[in-house]
């Protein structure tokens, strides 16, 4: 009699021998006939195919009795897109079970026609264990045991050996791979390390050459600016006559106001004399000595109108004005400025910095003024102040004034010259730079 054979050694048998014809096999293909058919010698099936991940282009390789299969069909399609979510999950490493509540929504309705009641998803690893290289689906009509799960895992151990040999796939990936995720991470820290680098925080503002300490030339009183004796921008002496304003109502006052004075003395003198004889005239002196006192007001008042009509420089220095034609003929108020009187050798920064820019300033910061008659050379200056309100800028800008005196070792520009000024403030991360604006853009769009 002979003796009986041991089922567990047969099951191992069938085992090695599937693993000894997947490295027999000379090509891809030969390799993916007998992953997805010579299984079925150690595990029962009704359908199982081999799905590979290969460089060029991934998809189903073979399908169980099966000659040819349509990679556009669309069974093939359902099958291709399962494989790929299924080896997507890195962190499985043996046998997995498959249920529809388990693949994506998409797939979900397609399960009826091209799943089964009992579906396993075995990966083909590297044997790194680092990439997923593939994966055999099973499907079969009864649930698999403990020791077919064990079978499997071993045989896919063998067949993921294989299917790396094939794709040329092997430590040079790993290699590669493990030198991408370092790389990755160096540049990674690099950009972190790179965003907390401080830079200097500044902003940039219109700015102008503005005269320090200006003599504000203004009207002397109502009238109407009749002529200027000087031009814009031009240098004066002391005791220059710089404009006039229109002296024919004033003359004509301080001319009545002369003639009332002389009626009113005569008047006074007439009654004077007459009081002797007359006691009515003499109770009139009173009034009519009042009424001189009257007209001698209005005529030193109207003398000194008429004297200030004229306006002459105080000092020497740089007149400076628009177009006198802007001016000849408009009425003017007292104190109305109309000229600046300045030392050309004394200038100051004037910058209007807008409020949607605005950034923390010191006093004493530096700044730096970029004229445009010569941008690259830039004059240095330090801030001196800044407005604690904003305002309305020349251009109609709600703005920040700022001044700023330049360096003594700077040579005094021309006043009226125009450019752009950098304020520089304290540092602050690279990243807090670059995000400045547009995280102020977004705070006005939403509100906050």
């Amino acid at each position: 009699m002979s003796e009986r054979t041991d089922p567990r050694v047969v099951v191992l048998t069938v085992l090695l021998q599937l693993a000894q014809e997947a490295r027999q096999a000379d090509t891809l293909d030969a390799f993916a006939f007998v992953a997805a058919n010579s299984l079925k010698r150690l595990v029962p099936f009704r359908n199982a195919a081999l799905w590979t991940d290969r460089p060029a282009r991934s998809g189903v390789s073979a399908v169980s009795g099966v000659a040819e299969i349509d990679p556009d069909s669309p069974a093939m399609i359902w099958l291709d897109a399962l494989c790929r979510h299924l080896a997507e999950d890195t962190s499985t490493t043996g046998p997995m079970g498959v249920r529809p509540e388990n693949i994506p929504p998409e797939l979900e309705p397609q399960w009826t026609e091209w799943g089964g009641p009992f579906a396993l998803w075995l990966p083909l690893r590297h044997p790194s264990r680092q990439v997923v290289l593939g994966g055999v689906w099973i499907i079969r009509d009864t649930a698999f045991n403990g020791a077919e799960l064990a079978l499997l895992e071993r045989l896919g151990e063998a067949l993921g050996e294989t299917l790396s040999r094939h794709l040329r796939i092997g430590t040079t990936r790993s290699a590669i791979l493990a030198a991408l995720t370092r790389r990755r991470l160096a540049i990674a820290a690099a950009i972190f390390l790179l965003a907390l680098f401080p830079v200097r925080l500044s902003v940039t503002a219109p700015a102008e050459i503005a005269a320090r300490d200006p003599m504000v030339l203004a009207a002397p009183r109502d009238g109407v600016v009749a002529r200027f004796f000087v031009q814009p921008n031009q240098m004066v002496k002391a005791g220059d006559k710089l404009f006039e304003l229109d002296d024919v109502d004033v003359r004509n006052r301080h001319e009545l106001a002369i003639r009332d004075l002389a009626i009113a003395r005569t008047d006074h003198k007439r009654a004077n004399q007459a009081a002797f004889a007359d006691p009515q005239s003499s109770a009139e002196l009173s009034i009519l000595a009042n009424r001189i006192e009257r007209a001698q007001a209005e005529e030193i008042y109207s003398r000194e109108l008429l004297a200030r009509s004229e306006v002459v420089a105080e000092k020497n220095g740089l007149v400076i004005f628009t177009d006198p034609a802007d001016w000849l003929g408009k009425p003017v108020k007292t104190g109305e400025r109309i000229a600046l009187l300045s030392d050309p050798e004394k200038v100051e920064v004037l910058a209007w910095l807008a409020s949607t820019d605005a950034i923390v300033l010191r006093s004493g910061a530096a700044v730096r003024m970029f004229l445009n008659t010569a941008p690259l050379s830039p004059l240095k200056a330090s801030l001196e102040s800044a407005s604690y309100e904003a305002q309305m800028s020349p251009a109609g800008v709600l703005s920040y004034r700022l001044k700023a005196s330049l360096a003594e070792d700077e040579p005094p520009p021309r006043i009226g010259l125009h450019g752009s000024a950098r304020v520089y403030a304290d540092n602050v991360p690279l990243i807090a730079w670059i995000l400045r604006k547009p995280l102020a853009t977004l705070r006005q769009l939403v509100g906050l």
